[in-house]
């Protein structure tokens, strides 16, 4: 449980705390995630779950952009060209 680093002006939480660090940390390594990009620049705004669907709030540090964004609108289906054509040879 020592992983975790925390500016030494501060006290070392409690172990309790430290278990709720590492049991949180357990379970963040098993979602899957992807990028959400600024539509504007593609800048990389914030990193998020897949199953995330709640509106996100950011502000884009490269073109300033600062807005609410929807994570079910803005899916990117990758190789969409390969999937469809291996659709059309069956």
């Amino acid at each position: 449980m020592s992983g975790y680093t925390c500016n030494p002006r501060y006290s070392t939480p409690s172990p309790d705390v430290l278990r709720k660090l590492e049991l949180s940390r357990l379970e963040a390594e098993k979602v899957r995630t992807r990028e959400m990009r600024c539509p504007f620049c593609g800048f990389l705004l914030r990193i998020i779950p897949v199953t995330q669907t709640d509106i996100v709030f950011v502000k884009c540090r490269k073109c300033k952009f600062d807005g609410a964004l929807s994570p079910a609108y803005f899916r990117r289906i990758r190789h969409c060209r390969s999937n469809r054509m291996q659709w059309e040879e069956l």
